[in-house]
This record gives C-alpha cells, sequence and structure tokens, in this order.
C-alpha cells in the first residue's frame, strides 16, 4: 500500500466543498447524555450511548454529501446507524459496523445515499444510532435531526490529457507548459460535442489556465455537471473556442484503454498516444501492463525523460522503491524540470523513509508547478514523518490556499494541528478532509487513527 496511504499510522505525532467544510460544524448533543469522555466501562446489561455529535446541517455537491457522526461507547459494540425522511418517517438508508467499535469516543462516517447507493434528495432527515453488544444486547437508541442541502454536481471531463513537457510540447507544436495534449476522447461525449478532436491542446477552461498539471488538477476539482462552460484550445496554432456540457463525475468514465489502443494503431509515430496509453494502465492500476506497452517502444523512447518516468512508476506501484528511484534519476538527467519525475522521486524517497529528501524533492515540485496543490500536501505529510509538525501545517495550509476542495491538503492540515495542541481545529479540519475523500477504507481507517481517540 502507498506509503501516504499509511502516514496515520506511521507518523511521529502524538496526537465541503469550496473552502468550507462540506459538512458545517455545528453538532448537536442529545439532551441528558453523559459527558463524552465519562468511563461508563464495565455497566452491567446492554450497551450505553451517550454524546451523539451529528451535524445539523450538511452542505454538499450532489454525488459526494457526507457526514460525520460522533458518540460514545460504554463498551464494544457494533453500531447501526438508521436514516429516514422527516416528511414520513421511512426509512431510506440502514448502515450497520462490519466490525466491533471499542469502548469509548467513536466516530462514524456516513454516505447520504440509500439502499441502492442512489444519492439521497436535499431535505430532512432524522438519524437514529443504536448499538449492540457480543450479547445481542442492544442499547437504547439516540436520535437527532440533519438538514441537506445539495449544491450542483461535479463535472467529468471526459478527455485524457497529457501534460505539454518537451517531447510531447514539440509533437503538438506548443511552447512547453502551455496546456495539456489531448490523447483520447470519449465517444460522443462532452468534449467532442465542444469541438475537440485527438492532438488538440487545451489552455484554459472556464475561466482558468491549465498549463500545468497542478492547475489541470485544481480546475478539474472546480467543473460543475450540466453546466455550460467555455473551454479553450489549440489546433495547429489556430486558438479555438468550444462549450462544455459535462455530465455529472459518477457517469462512468469512457474506455480510455480502448480508445487509445485504436489511436495507437492508427499513429505509431506518436510519443503522447504511447505515454497516454502506459500512464492509463498506471491509473487503472495494472502496471504490469504499463510495463509492457513499455517494453515495446522504441529503445529511444525508453531512455527519454517519460520513458524512465514511466519505469519510475511502474516499479514505485509494485513498492520497489529502490528501483523507483533510480528510474526516477534517470529521467531527471535527461529532463531535470520534469516535475512528474521530481514528485515521483520524492515517493520512493519517502518509500524508503528518507523524509528530508522527500519533503526537498515535493519542495522542488512546488516551484516547477506553483499551482501543484498535491506537491505541498505530500511534502505536508513526510514533514509530519520527520517530526517537522509545524513545517507540515505550513505546508497544507499553502495547499488548501491552491485548492481547497483537494481531500490531502486537508488530511495532514489536521494531523499537524493535532500534534501541535490545537485539538479542536485540528479534529475540525481531519472531518473536511474525511468528507472531502473518495477512499471508504483510507477513510475509516485516519478516524480509527485519530479522531477515535481525540476524544473531541
Amino acid at each position: 500500500m502507498e506509503w501516504w496511504k499509511t502516514v496515520a499510522a506511521s507518523a511521529a505525532v502524538t496526537l465541503a466543498v469550496g473552502g468550507v467544510a462540506v459538512a458545517q460544524a455545528d453538532a448537536q448533543t442529545t439532551p441528558g447524555d453523559a459527558p463524552a469522555n465519562e468511563d461508563l466501562s464495565g455497566t452491567p446489561g446492554p450497551p450505553v450511548l451517550t454524546g451523539l455529535q451529528i451535524p445539523k446541517r450538511v452542505t454538499a455537491q450532489r454525488g459526494h454529501a457526507r457526514f460525520l457522526i460522533g458518540l460514545t461507547l460504554s463498551e464494544p459494540a457494533r453500531v447501526t446507524v438508521l436514516i429516514s425522511r422527516n416528511s414520513d418517517g421511512k426509512v431510506v438508508r440502514t448502515l450497520t459496523g462490519e466490525e466491533l467499535e471499542a469502548a469509548g469516543r467513536t466516530f462514524v462516517l456516513v454516505d447520504l445515499i440509500d439502499d441502492r447507493n442512489f444519492q439521497l434528495p436535499g431535505g430532512k432527515y432524522q438519524v437514529r444510532v443504536t448499538a449492540t453488544d457480543t450479547e445481542d444486547e442492544a442499547s437504547r437508541p439516540l436520535t437527532s435531526t440533519v438538514a441537506v442541502r445539495l449544491t450542483r454536481a461535479r463535472g467529468l471531463l471526459d478527455a485524457f490529457l497529457v501534460p505539454t513537457t518537451a517531447p510531447f510540447a514539440r509533437e503538438a507544436g506548443v511552447p512547453r507548459n502551455s496546456g495539456h495534449v489531448v490523447a483520447a476522447v470519449g465517444p460522443r461525449g462532452s468534449a467532442v460535442n465542444a469541438g475537440i478532436r485527438r492532438g488538440d491542446v487545451i489552455t484554459q477552461i472556464g475561466t482558468r489556465t491549465i498549463h500545468t498539471p497542478g492547475q489541470l488538477q485544481a480546475t478539474l476539482r472546480q467543473l460543475k455537471a450540466d453546466k455550460p462552460t467555455q473551454v479553450t484550445f489549440l489546433r495547429r496554432g489556430e486558438e479555438r473556442t468550444g462549450v462544455l456540457a459535462l455530465k455529472p463525475d459518477w457517469t462512468e468514465a469512457p474506455d480510455y484503454q480502448r480508445v487509445l489502443n485504436v489511436a495507437r494503431s492508427r499513429d505509431r509515430r506518436s510519443r503522447v498516444v504511447a505515454y497516454a496509453q502506459a500512464k492509463e494502465r498506471l491509473e487503472a492500476g495494472e502496471p504490469a501492463a504499463a510495463k509492457a506497452l513499455r517494453a515495446r517502444w522504441p529503445a529511444s523512447w525508453r531512455k527519454t525523460g517519460f520513458g524512465e518516468s514511466i519505469a519510475g512508476e511502474v516499479f514505485e506501484a509494485d513498492e520497489k522503491h529502490r528501483q523507483a528511484l533510480g528510474a526516477f534519476n534517470r529521467s531527471l538527467r535527461k529532463d531535470p524540470n520534469l516535475a512528474a519525475a521530481r514528485f515521483g522521486r520524492g515517493v520512493a524517497f519517502a518509500g524508503l523513509g528518507r523524509n528530508d529528501e522527500a519533503a526537498q524533492q515535493f519542495a522542488t515540485v512546488a516551484t516547477l508547478d506553483p499551482g501543484d496543490s498535491s506537491a505541498h500536501a505530500f511534502r505536508a505529510y513526510v514533514l509530519i514523518r520527520a517530526e517537522r509538525v509545524a513545517e507540515a501545517r505550513d505546508a497544507a495550509a499553502q495547499a488548501i490556499r491552491l485548492d481547497s476542495r483537494y481531500a490531502d491538503a486537508h488530511l495532514p492540515f489536521g494531523i499537524a494541528l493535532m500534534s501541535l495542541g490545537q485539538q479542536q481545529a485540528g479534529v475540525k479540519a481531519l472531518r473536511t478532509g474525511l468528507r472531502l475523500l473518495s477512499d471508504p477504507a483510507r477513510a475509516n481507517a485516519l478516524i480509527e487513527e485519530h479522531l477515535d481517540s481525540s476524544q473531541t
């Protein structure tokens, strides 16, 4: 597993979207509950639930609504959450934990979807929480209400893009770091309907320029579904514009593997398409397939900066950190300004436990691509591991300033604040990151490591 996904467990510390938390922090405790930190262990009979904490209001993009429930258990128990409509009392979601939660303060992350995995509509809901122990004895239920407001869904750009680093910029006939080359477009999708074709170079979406990968990622997180958005692109040096009407981001993405295979069969000389093929397989979690594709490239391509960078990513996906570092070093000898290879070098250093060197690499990436929030966020993670926590806080804060919708900006910020003794602010930041995080397993691991022990 990647090092940054387990940083909560390995960090040597003690322990929403759109710039604000997707669920507001004002929480509700059921009247008459015992204090959250009261020791109720050893109480005979069924488990006792206290300290129920649920946000009164949740504001989130459609398809991404979730919130955290905080509660205190008198003994180990399995927690069940029932969500019902306030209007008619109909139960629309039942969530039961797979494992027993430990006695004490615990948190449960709840996605606002029904039992068919459809997004619940906006409105008011009653939340009913119970706990069942190993003897199947159930606690007295605690209830609260939450008001849900949904904003426009996030949009999905159905085009596979490649940054205009040196070889790809030459192929496209544009200056370096001037946009992103379109390697593939989804058939009959929004990009095609906007007039975009393979080989075009997208320079701007809406009012945001996307000259570098960092700018692109921040822009993609800002896109809105079903909202006409102007796109600016170059075709053989001529500037053109079109209008994107993006589908919601829960729409199934195009089969880029098939589209890129067709493009590669038609144009064997395109480095853009060859790189995109390998990169797409890496993003799909298939490093062996990416390695096989790279092996079929001409030797001169494999020895380029982008060729060695792909080799490094394959090694890193297999957790072969030393081999990855060697490949990224070779890549940077070919192209010292290749931010992707510099970023990969930082990841490899982190995998080897060389956290100070990793932090320096991510700092260099931030210099090469000033809009890259991930460089600051990953630097924050390794600084936490290096016990340079104040620096980690500052790096994470910069990541948030660059892209407030990036989960991995808020998460290290929260961990750093908690380590510095700012418990309340740290928990708030961590909750924001958890609500933005799309990986449930990783979210639960972070909750267990940091929130369940926070007593907040």
